[in-house]
């Protein structure tokens, strides 16, 4: 079928580094699951002059940014209207323009419940869960399991002051400041989920050494090389189950393709192929 080039407003991602970005690749998937095109960019845009490149893109045309590494908290603080989720994480992932407002919202909490419980078929009802890292991405797992019936979630980070600044946004509200625990040693956890960049660079996340994955989900947001050492860690450990982050990133990009252009796109050929090596 041919594939329709004028129905979908061009798209961006917006970060840097961004050469890595499988934005571009995944976007056009997900478009060509319906039978239509995108003109999908990357950009490498510095945090000096974000709020002027988001403006400018929208001037000419844009129909929505995808935010990566190191813009999503900065996003938060530039778009004119946040949605729930954005507002609980204070970090944004995706932006668009509706009644002349830039609008921002935090798809990776809801694109990540969707993989682990859709695809996956796993509960977090009752669990005992456990983030190493305390980035964007984290923040918005965070926002979004807080909200569903979990026994606990637990935030480790190698810098104190980034952790503090993970857990502002949620420690004001008693009801979820209950569910939010430090480290136990002595405690099991039901589904680990690595939240760094460590992999990309060949290494395992700093972490408690007491920290044990026997029988555990294991959840790495990496994909492919970048998911490698961790997961060879919780496989080591006796892990239950093992995953790396190929099916978050298309389920919350899906959902961002969604607020770009009010069609949502068929995920299930792009979950079973891969665009990475």
């Amino acid at each position: 079928m041919k594939l329709k080039s004028y129905a979908l407003k061009p798209c961006a991602v917006m970060g840097t580094p961004i050469e890595h970005s499988l934005s571009p690749a995944l976007h056009r998937a997900l478009a060509q699951s319906i039978h239509l095109s995108l003109e999908y960019q990357a950009l490498n845009i510095h945090s000096s002059v974000f709020e002027k490149s988001v403006d400018e893109f929208f001037k000419h045309g844009g129909g929505g940014i995808n935010i990566t590494l190191p813009h999503k908290n900065i996003a938060a603080k530039v778009v004119d209207k946040l949605s729930e989720q954005a507002q609980l994480a204070r970090a944004v992932n995706t932006i668009w323009i509706k009644d002349k407002f830039i609008h921002g919202d935090n798809t990776d909490g809801a694109g990540w419940l969707k993989d682990f419980t859709k695809n996956k078929k796993h509960m977090i009802t009752d669990k005992k869960i456990i983030i190493i890292g305390a980035g964007g991405a984290a923040q918005g797992l965070i926002a979004a399991c807080l909200q569903k019936p979990i026994k606990s979630m637990t935030i480790i980070n190698r810098c104190p002051n980034r952790l503090k600044q993970c857990l502002a946004p949620f420690i004001s509200y008693s009801h979820y400041q209950e569910k939010l625990i430090k480290y136990n040693p002595n405690d099991n956890y039901d589904i680990i989920i690595h939240a760094t960049s460590a992999g990309w660079s060949n290494n395992l996340p700093e972490m408690p050494t007491t920290l044990s994955a026997e029988n555990a989900i294991c959840y790495d947001l990496n994909y492919g090389k970048g998911a490698v050492p961790f997961l060879n860690w919780a496989r080591s450990q006796n892990a239950a189950n093992t995953y790396d982050g190929w099916g978050m990133l298309v389920e919350q990009a899906a959902l961002a393709f969604y607020k770009f252009h009010q069609l949502k796109p068929i995920t299930t050929n792009i979950l079973n192929n891969p665009l990475y090596d």
